[in-house]
């Protein structure tokens, strides 16, 4: 009776309400400055960033890269889960009874058994003997986990081609701002020449008034400039997976010399080594394999078993005994769920094919 307690704690526990508004203000509260603190630990080990060094930075705080690398980790655990198929499995079951008041069964005219305690210890042992799904189902997973590989190298690609788009966005706008405000300082000097001017006689009122449009049409240009590089460093730090409130200073470069090469050629190179394609392969192997996991759901399956139970009552000797031998399925009928399950499996093998065709094209576009 005393151990319900702890069952009794256990539950009320898991009956305290979710309290969803706290949980989002310490959220608001705590993860601009978990941010702001990670940005200025990452932007104060070089006073102006290259190239290269957004994208260590991104590489290493980017929120897809990372997710991407997450998903490389699950889909190996997922192979090491399918490969358990192949593996025996070993059961341990126990069970405990007290009775109040005892049990009283009669074994004859002058005998009585009473029973107030029963233990039951059951040891089970399973492998599989004959299930050709389990090998394909490994082999699926097999390909899931290439295919994770395949996706944080795209992920990884991807984010340093942003970060390379976005640096040299910024570069470029930082020269037009400059190249601006010189540009406004020549504006506004030859506006206030043209008032003296026209103090002196020597302009007209519409020619001051043009040179004063002109340098206010300077100043605004300007001002879109600096927004624009603005908005360009804030969307350089989001990409680095950095706080974009932040400041940054970036050191100039050269821009990247394009590969060389006709356009047969680059768009061979791509269909030979881009990520997407080998993601597109490996889809269509799981396909295949899926329509073989189809075909054996119409074969038995077979498995081995064996059991060891051991069970103790307050009057009777404790039993020992080996319960083993071989447990067979296989399906007769199911409203032939099966056979449709094998036609859906061949028509998705077919959309994996059409699917390739397409990134294909997508890519030759691309390059």
């Amino acid at each position: 009776r005393l151990s319900l307690l702890p069952l009794i704690l256990l539950l009320l526990a898991g009956c305290r309400s979710y309290d969803g508004e706290k949980v989002r203000k310490e959220h608001a509260a705590e993860y601009p400055r978990a941010l702001l603190t990670q940005t200025e630990e990452a932007l104060s080990q070089r006073e102006a960033l290259s190239l290269e060094d957004c994208i260590r930075i991104a590489m290493a705080n980017n929120l897809d890269t990372r997710s991407a690398a997450i998903e490389k980790r699950i889909a190996r655990l997922e192979r090491k889960i399918a490969f358990a198929n192949f593996l025996p499995a070993v059961t341990l079951d126990y069970s405990h009874y007290e009775f109040d008041p005892q049990i009283s069964l009669p074994l004859s005219d002058t005998e009585t058994v009473h029973i107030d305690k029963v233990r039951s210890l059951v040891w089970g042992g399973s492998i599989s003997v004959f299930n050709p799904a389990t090998w394909f189902l490994y082999g699926m997973h097999q390909r899931g986990e290439e295919i994770a590989d395949q996706v944080l190298l795209y992920t990884r690609q991807m984010t340093a081609m942003q970060v390379t788009v976005r640096y040299f966005e910024c570069l470029t706008l930082e020269q037009m701002e400059r190249s601006l405000v010189a540009d406004v300082e020549a504006a506004d000097a030859f506006c206030s020449d043209v008032v003296a001017f026209q103090k002196e006689g020597l302009a007209s009122a519409w020619q001051a008034d043009q040179a004063a449009v002109n340098a206010q049409a300077r100043r605004a240009e300007l001002a879109r400039t600096q927004r624009m590089r603005r908005q360009a460093n804030y969307a350089l730090l989001t990409t680095m997976g950095l706080s974009p409130l932040a400041e940054i200073s970036l050191a100039g470069q050269t821009p990247i010399v394009p590969p060389q090469g006709s356009t047969e050629e680059l768009i061979l190179e791509a269909m030979l080594n881009h990520p997407s394609l080998q993601i597109a392969d490996r889809q269509i192997a799981i396909e295949k394999e899926k329509v073989k996991i189809a075909i054996s759901r119409f074969l038995p399956v077979l498995g081995a078993f064996v059991y060891h139970p051991d069970s103790i009552e307050t009057s009777l000797m404790p039993s020992n005994q080996w319960i083993y031998g071989l447990a067979g399925t296989m399906t007769l009928f199911d409203g032939f769920a099966n056979v449709n399950e094998y036609e859906v499996a061949r028509e998705r093998r077919k959309q994996s094919f059409v699917a390739r065709e397409q990134t294909t094209l997508t890519l030759m576009l691309e390059v």
